[in-house]
């Protein structure tokens, strides 16, 4: 997801675009826009024409992901295949 910050004096707004296009949230996360379509930079430079300025822009991890995986920082020796014991005898 993109995400830009932008004030103006006490004021904060932030823009954010997923798939499911481009909301723009007040400083208590209020939906003050909601675009069903990418329109970042055009909210991006709308703001900016207005005067606010941009605090922070960038990639962030939506939070419903969940938190990020981590890869195993050793190897166990192992050959990457489990035997299960299924119960079943031939």
């Amino acid at each position: 997801m993109r995400q830009t910050s932008l004030s103006a004096g006490e004021q904060r707004i932030t823009i954010q675009t997923n798939e499911q296009g481009t909301q723009v949230l007040g400083s208590a996360d209020e939906v003050l826009g909601n675009y069903g379509t990418d329109r970042h930079e055009e909210m991006v430079d709308k703001y900016e024409s207005d005067g606010w300025s941009v605090t922070a822009s960038g990639d962030v991890r939506p939070a419903e992901a969940g938190p990020p995986t981590t890869q195993p920082n050793k190897d166990d020796g192992g050959d990457g295949f489990q035997e299960l014991d299924l119960g079943i005898s031939s």
